[in-house]
């Protein structure tokens, strides 16, 4: 809605790098590593990170389809602390597991999902956004 999108800061795109606030709520970080040739979602409200992931994931098959020609492959990987064994260690899982375990923050009862009405974006509307 138009009085939603005003309340949105604005974009702030660098070369590796994007800040972008989807929801006035929900701020997310990109980070492009290319020598990995990986791009990181950083969240700062763990409540939101399920909905993020989907946003992400919707934006990766339309730029999928829209652009790459479905020449695009990637692989999902969903940070997980540990916090057996005394230890407080950052371990990256598989998003086909990470969703079998009901991996929170990810997945799980509680947390604020995608909502519908994204999946008809277009791609090069939202980049022309970006960039104003």
């Amino acid at each position: 809605s138009g009085s939603q999108s005003s309340k949105l800061k604005e974009p702030k795109l660098f070369k590796n790098c994007a800040h972008v606030t989807l929801e006035p709520d929900l701020e997310i970080t990109l980070l492009e590593e290319t020598a990995s040739q990986c791009i990181s979602l950083f969240i700062m409200e763990p409540r939101f990170a399920g909905k993020a992931l989907s946003i992400a994931q919707s934006m990766l098959h339309k730029l999928n389809a829209d652009v790459m020609n479905f020449g695009l492959r990637w692989e999902t990987l969903l940070e997980h602390i540990n916090t057996g064994h005394n230890s407080n260690e950052n371990v990256f899982i598989p998003y086909d597991v990470a969703r079998k375990k009901s991996l929170r923050p990810w997945f799980g009862e509680g947390l604020v999902h995608r909502t519908s009405g994204m999946s008809n974006v277009d791609l090069f509307s939202f980049v022309d956004s970006l960039k104003d």
